[in-house]
């Protein structure tokens, strides 16, 4: 396992190549998260699907729960 302070200590945090790479890996995860919620705003099929996931968990409880 790394610890904090050998994954921080060798990083050199004003390195052209370590900010780049960091600000996509950002930008990446950013138009992950807002695709989601432009599906979620512009397509009532996916908002229907997204809430049958979401509860599907909540389903199987209250199923077991009441056997």
């Amino acid at each position: 396992m790394v610890s904090g302070e050998e994954y921080v200590g060798k990083r050199n945090f004003n390195d052209p190549k370590y900010i780049l790479q960091e600000t996509t890996n950002m930008l990446t995860f950013l138009s992950s998260c807002n695709n989601v919620v432009i599906y979620v705003v512009s397509q009532s099929m996916f908002r229907e699907e997204l809430k049958k996931i979401l509860m599907c968990p909540l389903r199987m409880f209250t199923v077991s729960a009441k056997q």
